[in-house]
């Protein structure tokens, strides 16, 4: 079954979740998460906010390509900050757990249910193509992976669903699924923390969205940085990078390597690939 053909209570009734749409603040599925995060902060490259700008004056938003493009930057503005690759002459520096942290676009995914509250079997397999998948990459050099194609990872970390402009609501359903189904992947390994992340965007709103270790999907205010949410939207983005890149890289590296050009045609989905 394709995650994008469930609604957002099939996915909650398929994984046995949590979730009510959030009226107030006080709410338990109402992610505070700058009360987390404390100071939202973010130093900027030069020239970056200038790029943004001239970018949403110049595009027009309304397919998911452009918009995609718009993430990208925001993605990549955090990462180059935070591995300091916009820092000339910068001195080797020990090793931090995201200096390995990749992004691929497009990443084929596939789960076989485990366990399921629906008329679905349990053994349905879901599949999907996430729109940005950021994670451990792996290092080319260990054992075969020679053989394989380039894009790998040891282990997804953080996932992100993108859509057109306006279309910010009917992405949170898809990528509940896939968060969903990671959370299910983290349960069979016996992972100490279950708990997982992903951002909804449509290239300038941003949501975040967790799915707590009782399996509470929360989701965060929205952001958007056409309305001066842009140092907001990247500290939120650092934080969850860096909480999810510390979170037991050793154990993460025996999981099974992760093919991410599969697709159900010329690799059909066995235990071995399921992310």
């Amino acid at each position: 079954m394709a995650a994008g053909d469930f609604t957002l209570d099939e996915a909650v009734a398929t994984f046995g979740l949590r979730f009510s749409r959030v009226p107030s603040e006080y709410m338990d599925y109402y992610w505070t998460i700058e009360q987390e995060i404390g100071t939202m902060e973010f130093p900027m490259t030069p020239g970056f906010e200038s790029l943004i700008d001239n970018y949403s004056r110049n595009f027009d938003r309304t397919s998911e390509a452009t918009c995609r493009t718009a993430v990208d930057f925001i993605l990549n503005e955090c990462l180059t900050v935070m591995k300091g690759n916009n820092v000339e002459n910068t001195r080797p520096h020990t090793p931090k757990p995201f200096d390995n942290i990749g992004i691929h676009g497009e990443v084929s995914f596939t789960h076989t249910l485990l366990t399921t509250n629906t008329y679905l079997p349990s053994n349905t397999v879901i599949t999907g193509r996430v729109d940005h998948g950021i994670g451990r990459v792996l290092d080319s050099r260990i054992g075969n992976a020679t053989q394989w194609h380039k894009r790998r990872f040891h282990a997804l970390l953080l996932l992100m669903e993108a859509k057109f402009d306006g279309s910010l609501g009917q992405v949170l359903p898809q990528l509940v699924v896939y968060l969903a189904s990671l959370r299910q992947s983290r349960i069979q390994r016996q992972r100490d923390d279950i708990s997982v992340h992903g951002v909804a965007s449509d290239g300038f709103r941003y949501i975040f969205v967790k799915i707590t270790e009782d399996g509470t999907v929360m989701e965060s205010q929205e952001y958007d940085i056409g309305r001066g949410d842009m140092t907001k939207v990247l500290a939120c983005m650092r934080y969850l990078l860096e909480m999810t890149a510390n979170r037991s890289p050793a154990r993460d590296e025996h999981d099974p390597m992760l093919r991410l050009d599969d697709n159900s045609f010329m690799n059909p989905p066995g235990d071995e690939d399921d992310v």
